[in-house]
């Protein structure tokens, strides 16, 4: 967790975040469906990208850095105190640990490097099942109005298992 203090911000602003976490769990979702499922090379290698990306800005949201900077959106600011989410946040499992996880889409993904030594095998099922309970506890979490409007929108079209806790914790919160 960052140690810097955060702007307070608007229910509006968080729910303009909202909607970006959803936009990311789906394209890491869709990702690892259709990888799941086989593509060709190419396709796979475009879906690993893309999975690498959203995961990566899934696990820095509820995951900060020390290196987190002001202008980016962290779980935290849903939150009067960064221990709310602490002390109800699962630790973060060794799969979306940032000294391997984050290396990895640094080096393969975000860079253009020499060396592909130690070339990592990413396993997008499995950093979708690690991420799931997560995204789960924050929805289940967050007040009704920081949700943005794609979680009742767009999550109603969601099909399959990853999305059905989530239809439930929404509906809960009866938006």
């Amino acid at each position: 967790m960052t140690n810097k203090k955060r702007i307070p911000r608007t229910n509006q602003e968080l729910c303009i975040i909202t909607n970006r976490l959803f936009y990311e769990w789906q394209m890491l979702a869709f990702s690892a469906e259709v990888l799941r499922a086989g593509t060709e090379q190419l396709i796979e290698n475009a879906l690993i990208e893309s999975g690498a990306i959203h995961s990566r800005a899934i696990v820095k949201f509820f995951y900060p850095s020390k290196s987190t900077q002001e202008t980016d959106a962290i779980v935290d600011d849903f939150f009067v105190t960064s221990d709310e989410w602490k002390n109800a946040c699962p630790k973060i499992p060794k799969e979306l640990d940032y000294d391997t996880f984050g290396i990895y889409a640094n080096k393969q993904i975000a860079h253009i490097v020499y060396s592909d030594e130690g070339k990592h095998q990413w396993n997008f099922t499995c950093i979708a099942d690690a991420l799931q309970p997560i995204l789960e506890k924050f929805v289940g979490l967050v007040n009704p109005e920081q949700l943005g409007d794609r979680w009742s929108s767009q999550l109603k079209h969601q099909r399959g298992s990853r999305w059905e806790a989530l239809k439930r914790l929404v509906a809960a919160k009866n938006i």
